[in-house]
């Protein structure tokens, strides 16, 4: 049999499809990433050379064997893809993804677990719509969605003893994130199709943290929670940064107050005794310690120097300054 040796290639085609665009032999019979041999074999079952491929009209499969020792089955039909494509789990015969082509468009995607059996399946009805399926380990249904776009439309969210235990209508309601095991990790609140608030879980189903979401990512207050209930921090965001003052407790008291500039700590950091007596002050700049740190023990008060995040002299850190003045 003669195969095709592809050694320290470039990236040939992206690892994920589109599923509204098609895609023809010329874009994704490359080269695989990472692949070590590709072999092609027209659709009469006779393995033919790259070159003799193309000119007979690019009709049949092409099997790429990768590095990582994953097995992958391409079916073409007049350039374009058309039928299954499948991949193997690493160095296994057992089919790990497969994905279904109608003249070059994906329609379907289903990926499995080692045991064979199906793992997650999404339908593409249209370029805008979408349904997706997901089982649990022990193949009993773990969660039904239907998309518009982006938007989460409908879903219905069940245990692993099929007991519908949340649902999303009209874009609106409740969703159980469980791991494949059936253990809570988190809940989103949903609302005109997207997420608002998450609120994830310790083992013990206290809440860990609550976290608000905005056009997919945090903007709001974000807050944390130790095992036992007690606030650990009250954060603000602000498009996926941490933006002004985060308040710290410690045994549910207050004991500092940080200072947050584009996602970094800057400004005078203030930090507490039983929530009220001022003991510490650090001031930073763009997330390093960068001038006097004043900290207080008992009657006396100890001031430290930094710049750039390095302790320095009082003599040095003047000697900056002034220069920085002049």
């Amino acid at each position: 049999m003669r195969k095709v040796v592809l050694i320290g290639l470039s990236l040939g085609i992206a690892a994920s499809l589109s599923s509204c665009a098609r895609r023809s032999c010329e874009e994704v019979c490359q080269p695989e990433q990472d692949a070590l041999a590709q072999t092609y074999i027209h659709k009469y079952g006779m393995e033919v050379p790259q070159k003799e491929w193309k000119n007979r009209g690019q009709n049949g499969r092409v099997v790429s064997t990768l590095k990582s020792g994953v097995v992958v089955t391409k079916n073409y039909k007049e350039g374009f893809l058309d039928g299954e494509t499948t991949y193997t789990f690493p160095h296994s015969g057992a089919i790990q993804k497969v994905e279904m082509y109608n003249q070059g468009r994906l329609v379907q995607e289903r990926e499995n677990y080692s045991t064979g059996m199906k793992k997650k399946q999404v339908t593409y009805e249209s370029p805008t719509q979408k349904r997706v399926s997901v089982w649990y380990d022990n193949s009993s249904p773990h969660y039904n969605e239907e998309y518009e776009g982006n938007k989460l439309i409908e879903g219905e969210y069940f245990t692993m003893y099929q007991q519908l235990e949340a649902r999303v209508d009209q874009g609106n309601g409740r969703r159980i994130n469980r791991d494949q095991y059936g253990v809570m990790q988190s809940e989103d609140k949903i609302q005109h199709g997207e997420l608002v608030l998450r609120t994830h879980f310790y083992p013990n189903g206290a809440p860990k943290e609550v976290v608000p979401y905005q056009n997919g990512v945090v903007n709001g207050q974000r807050k944390t929670f130790l095992p036992g209930g007690e606030p650990q921090t009250v954060e603000t965001w602000d498009n996926d940064r941490r933006e002004g003052t985060t308040v710290v407790f410690q045994n549910g008291e207050k004991i500092a107050e940080v200072p947050y500039y584009n996602g970094l700590k800057h400004g005078v950091e203030q930090r507490y005794r039983d929530g009220q007596f001022l003991v510490e002050e650090v001031t930073w700049r763009n997330g390093q310690k960068h001038g006097p740190c004043y900290r207080t023990v008992g009657e006396t008060t100890i001031v430290e120097y930094y710049m750039n995040g390095r302790k320095v002299p009082r003599v040095e850190y003047d000697r900056q300054m002034n220069h920085l003045i002049r």
